[in-house]
């Protein structure tokens, strides 16, 4: 009982017919969250609203390939980070600083978000701001550094980068292992 709200191309349409209803979707859900933060500006108690999406749409290979006019596999790194890449907003019913164009990847978002909170920063979070200033983006489809370089592979990064990689792989995969114990302990043995 959607309304259809979104028109897409023929071409596109026809690589996806479920396309149009997730744009449909979409639009719906912006209507929500204006409501959701119509409601908050009324309200008295700080509230700071964290908004992101994780990955674009699981649309069929077809409408992607029409979308981009190439094969998925003739894309570039750069190319590939953009299909990852989505937006996000932080948003609060108090003065907050404003930003744009930030480069960062979703695993320093909540670093980023207690920090504009003003929270106390954990050994984790601190850790995680220091390596968003060497390595801002970190994807399985590769990185991009902190003067915009992209980079694809590990081993292309410089040494100190590599070294920032590899202390943040520890305390990520320790961090796993052993959920229970302090992150001060793991912020010590990359050290």
């Amino acid at each position: 009982n959607l309304p259809r709200s979104i028109t897409l191309s023929e071409q596109l349409n026809s690589a996806d017919p479920k396309a149009q209803q997730y744009f449909c979707l979409m639009k719906v859900s912006d209507h929500a969250l204006a409501e959701l933060i119509n409601h908050y500006e009324q309200v008295d108690e700080p509230t700071l609203i964290v908004f992101f999406g994780d990955h674009q749409p699981s649309l069929s290979k077809e409408f992607y390939e029409a979308l981009y006019g190439k094969k998925l596999d003739e894309r570039t790194t750069e190319e590939i980070l953009k299909q990852y890449a989505v937006p996000f907003f932080l948003w609060a019913n108090y003065d907050i600083p404003e930003q744009q164009n930030i480069l960062i990847s979703s695993n320093f978002l909540g670093m980023l978000t207690a920090k504009t909170a003003g929270l106390p920063l954990t050994s984790w979070l601190n850790f995680l701001s220091d390596l968003h200033e060497h390595i801002p983006v970190i994807t399985p489809v590769g990185y991009i550094t902190a003067d915009g370089t992209v980079v694809k592979e590990a081993d292309d990064l410089s040494p100190e980068q590599q070294d920032w990689l590899h202390k943040y792989e520890m305390l990520a995969y320790s961090a796993l292992k052993n959920p229970s114990k302090e992150t001060a302990h793991f912020f010590h043995l990359a050290q």
